[in-house]
Formats: C-alpha cells, structure tokens, sequence
C-alpha cells in the first residue's frame, strides 16, 4: 500500500511562495487505481513527480507498507509516465516498450494494442507526434517491473474506444500482477462503472478530498 500524509508543495515565485497543494493524504492499493483529477494548475503532475522521487515535498512524508521511503528509494520502486515522455531518443518503440523481459508476451501485446502502437514499432523518437510519444512512455512503464505505476494522463490524445481498452488492461495488469496504480485524469468518464479510488485536487487554499 502506498500512503502518503500530510503533504505540502510550494514553489517560490516574484510575488512570493505558491502552494501547489497542502496537507495532501492519499492511499493506493494494489487492489485497484487510484485516479487524481483537478483542474489545471491543482497541482496533479507536481504530485506524481513527488511519489516519484523526482520533486521534493515541503511538508509530509510518503510511505510504502507502513514505512517511510525517501526520494531515492522512490526513484527504484515508481515507474513515472509524463506527457512530456522523455523517451531514449535512439532506440526504436519496440526497443522503448522491451523493459521487462519477464513480461508475458501476451500482456506486452495487449498493451501495445490497446495504446495502439503495433504500426509504429520500428519508429524512432523524432518520428512520432507528441501524443504518439505519450502512448510510448505509458507503455513502457505498464511493461516495467516497478511496484508503483504513476501515469499522467494516460489516456489523452486516444480516442473513446481507445480510452476504454486502456483503462481495461491497466486495471487488468493491476488485478494480475500486484501493482499499485496513480493516474492523473480529466476523464472520469472512461473509469464509469469501474471500481476505483478518487483522489480531487482543488485549486483554492490546496484543499483536497479523497473519495
């Protein structure tokens, strides 16, 4: 179980400090996602960057089973899909998504399938559009072997049936292989019917509700 308690950003500005969030408490389970939605600028990928030992929080802590991880450890254990990608620029998609070598082929295939990656498999970096990027690094880190998948909205540049197929295999890996699961999303339509965790940033005074 991943917890986090308590947790404050700010960030310095001209005018003085900004608060992302403040006071932050959240729980995710292996059992199913946990998914983070907000208006822009609540703070969503500051978020993710802190469970993913990429952003140092102000105030809090983070806390893997019951005990305290610090920011290298979380380093280790989060695989971190941003939209910005940061993928290896010389390696083509299918360099990009083998990661895991013990993954079951037939999870690799749904995977690339639902991101709808199999046509682009021999492409490099600078031959895929900015969304193709985006599908590339949600699927490398569904294939990793991390504990902690952290996925900033995933399910952006895909069309509706796109979005649902996701959202199926995500849940499916999560139910079968034990991780646990953060998205960021402004699309609560495509977990309908799901069973899902809700964590609600709010832009005023930081104030945040996990339902």
């Amino acid at each position: 179980m991943l917890r986090a308690e308590g947790l404050t950003k700010r960030f310095r500005a001209r005018t003085g400090d900004v608060t992302a969030f403040e006071g932050v408490d959240l729980i995710a389970t292996p059992d199913r996602p946990l998914v983070v939605t907000g208006a822009s600028g609540a703070g969503k990928t500051t978020l993710l960057r802190i469970l993913a030992g990429l952003e140092r929080e102000d105030f809090g802590s983070v806390l893997l089973d019951g005990e305290p991880i610090a920011m290298r450890e979380r380093l280790d254990l989060a695989a971190f899909a941003h939209h910005s990608a940061a993928l290896w620029p010389h390696r083509r998609v299918r360099q990009q998504t083998r990661v895991n070598t013990k993954m079951n082929e037939s999870n690799s295939d749904a995977v690339i399938d639902a991101l709808d990656l199999r046509d682009l498999l021999d492409r490099r970096p600078q031959e895929l559009s900015g969304g193709q990027q985006l599908r590339v690094a949600v699927a490398r880190a569904l294939l990793s072997e991390r504990t902690v998948l952290l996925l900033d909205e995933p399910l952006a540049h895909l069309d509706e049936a796109r979005r649902a197929d996701l959202v199926d295999v995500i849940m499916s890996m999560q139910q079968r292989l034990g991780r646990i699961v953060v998205i960021t999303s402004h699309d609560l339509a495509a977990f309908a019917d799901r069973s899902i965790d809700r964590l609600e940033l709010r832009t005023t005074a930081g104030a945040v509700g996990m339902r």
